[in-house]
């Protein structure tokens, strides 16, 4: 069984439509959240912020020149926050956890390389260390 990433503590046997649904609905206001019929290329513009309490926490940004993920920790709280990458293995159809960043000291950020494959499906999540809420984006590795 694969990882869920809007909730990696719960594994996904299927990619459904249900699952489809519930990540737009907890996505859609402040991700990015892509068409998986038709995913965007990666454009080095994805960027995602987490916001808890009203306030902004985290975020995590992909710059496709590179293959660059930037994690911040944005609220000082003492928690720090953790970005991970999931890809998508169509024929198993589940995502597995390739990368995992964590992050802590308010005002701080740390950039890390990551190869993002051609035509390739991943997912990108941030959560604060000690919450279960969850942001995240999908980016689709272009060939650029």
């Amino acid at each position: 069984m694969g990882i869920n990433p809007t909730n990696p503590g719960k594994g996904i046997a299927m990619f459904s439509g249900k699952w489809i649904s519930r990540a737009v609905t907890v996505c859609a206001p402040v991700a990015l959240v892509v068409g998986l019929s038709n995913p965007a290329h990666a454009t080095g513009d994805d960027k995602v912020n987490l916001t808890i309490d009203g306030h902004i926490v985290g975020s995590i940004a992909y710059k496709d020149n590179g293959d660059k993920f930037t994690l911040c920790d944005l609220y000082a709280d003492g928690k720090g926050v953790q970005g991970r990458v999931y890809m998508y293995y169509a024929g198993l159809n589940e995502w597995h956890k390739e990368r995992e960043w964590d992050k802590g000291g308010s005002g701080t950020c740390e950039t890390n390389s990551y190869d993002i494959l051609n035509n390739q499906r991943y997912w990108v999540t941030i959560t604060r260390n000690g919450n279960s809420k969850v942001e995240s984006f999908e980016i689709y590795g272009s060939g650029e």
